[in-house]
């Protein structure tokens, strides 16, 4: 018997399904890496998904804490979040070749929506998608990455296999791809490496501390 297709309304809600259940995954995530694995509760999924924040930035508004596809429930969220707009994707083909050979399709086009969003909001563009069957992947340009550099300037990285490694080291030399677009060049990790290799929370070690001591 042939499989029945599934209609548009259908197949809609089994992509938003789908999305929020990844928004909520990596909130949680997104929110260790930043805590350096003490807290998994700094981020949720936004209300509409970025839309909120879209429609306060028409509107000449905006919020601080939240932007994209990620709201700040916590103050070391909140730093996070001034700055960077974070863009979570799952999609079912991002049809990765088109990217490589003709700078085209659906992962150009929501990199292009994450950076349109950041460029309001005066923040650098974070794209974190999940195509089926594959690894996660993470795409930031290069002022984000300056932008890390310069929080966490003077920390090393320790790698299993290849023993210390410079953060500028890392981002230069381990990108899966490096994609020159009109307006910057978008650089592409693997998610799994880029979350352990860059230690996020060394970013503010004075926030942490101010939690510690009133958590005691």
């Amino acid at each position: 018997m042939a499989k029945k297709k599934r209609t548009p309304q259908q197949v809609g809600r089994h992509s938003s399904k789908k999305g929020g259940g990844y928004e909520r995954l990596m909130s949680k995530r997104l929110s260790l890496w930043i805590s350096n694995g003490e807290r998994d509760d700094l981020l949720w999924r936004s209300a509409m998904s970025g839309g909120r924040a879209t429609l306060k930035a028409k509107k000449g508004g905006g919020s601080k804490s939240q932007s994209g596809d990620l709201s700040a429930i916590d103050p070391l969220g909140c730093k996070f979040l001034d700055l960077f707009v974070v863009s979570l994707r799952h999609r079912k083909d991002f049809k990765f070749h088109r990217l490589v050979t003709q700078n085209k399709g659906l992962f150009v086009e929501s990199w292009q929506d994450v950076c349109n969003e950041a460029h309001r909001e005066g923040k650098h563009p974070m794209l974190i998608v999940r195509q089926n069957r594959c690894p996660d992947v993470i795409a930031v340009d290069n002022d984000g990455i300056d932008t890390i550099e310069e929080g966490l300037k003077g920390v090393g990285i320790v790698h299993e296999e290849h023993g210390d490694v410079l953060l500028s080291d890392f981002f230069g030399r381990w990108y899966l791809a490096r994609i020159s677009l009109s307006d910057s060049d978008m650089f592409i990790y693997g998610l799994e490496g880029f979350l352990s290799m860059v230690p996020m929370a060394g970013m503010w070690p004075q926030e942490k501390k101010k939690q510690k001591r009133e958590r005691m």
